[in-house]
């Protein structure tokens, strides 16, 4: 049976993203506490009288240029082990599309956790919506794209959760007022960009870490501006909005 999750399921939340991901108790914690989780917009299946699969919608919206659509962000999806196989989390995506749509949403985005999940995904009408590359960017380079010009996914909720999930996982955040906000880690010399808040001045950002943290270099998925574009996403079009191209998706709590 699926249903929306009640505030006794929590602990059984916790317990099956432990088991399907595991992460710890105490960094997952943090999610439940935070607005990015609301039970209206949690779904689960039960069966037994357990919850033993799940996924989180989280509010946000797509903006491009002028314009906002409002938008979804499905994440931790997850089935018990011993519950695979039996098509409930494709039951479970139908029911979060249809919820969706209840809820006045134009797309659900989502971030594949493993390349195949791709085409699991795409059965679902859901696209590679974000072509991304991976950038080398050294100190002192000059970075001149504006990427205010991509239509990108916010989500506030994503944003305040991904820097409390940084803290619980060992991660640097930095929230600048001018800049935007941005998770990261330090892999020997090189400056590892997880997530970034796309503000116009990326460059400028990147410069201002690489100084911050005395790095020579930085890695980071930026828009794609050549032809060594990679998926960084998948979208749903819920309506007759026609999906943008060039979406970017900012802090996918991956």
């Amino acid at each position: 049976m699926i249903r929306k999750a009640l505030i006794t399921d929590v602990p059984a939340l916790v317990s099956n993203w432990h088991l399907c991901f595991g992460d710890e108790p105490s960094q997952i914690k943090p999610f439940f506490e935070s607005e990015a989780f609301s039970l209206e917009d949690t779904l689960v299946y039960e069966e037994n009288g357990a919850a033993v699969s799940q996924l989180f919608l989280i509010e946000g919206v797509l903006r491009k240029g002028c314009l906002v659509y409002p938008a979804f962000y499905l994440y931790a999806a997850c089935t018990l082990e011993e519950y695979r196989g039996r098509g409930i989390m494709a039951s479970l995506i139908e029911e979060a599309a249809a919820h969706a749509r209840e809820r006045g949403k134009e797309f659900i985005f989502l971030l594949p956790g493993e390349k195949k999940l791709y085409d699991y995904y795409s059965k679902f009408g859901f696209e590679p919506c974000c072509a991304c590359e991976e950038r080398v960017i050294e100190k002192g380079e000059v970075l001149t794209d504006d990427f205010r010009l991509s239509p990108v996914f916010c989500s506030k909720a994503c944003r305040s959760l991904a820097i409390v999930f940084a803290q619980s996982f060992g991660y640097g955040a930095e929230k600048h007022p001018e800049y935007g906000a941005v998770l990261y880690e330090k892999d020997g010399g090189t400056l590892v960009i997880t997530d970034i808040e796309i503000s116009g001045k990326t460059g400028e950002f990147i410069s201002y870490l690489l100084d911050k943290t005395d790095s020579p270099e930085a890695k980071v998925i930026l828009p794609a501006s050549g032809g060594n574009a990679i998926p960084h996403g998948m979208a749903l079009a819920l309506g007759d909005t026609p999906l943008p191209a060039n979406i970017f998706l900012n802090f996918t709590l991956d």
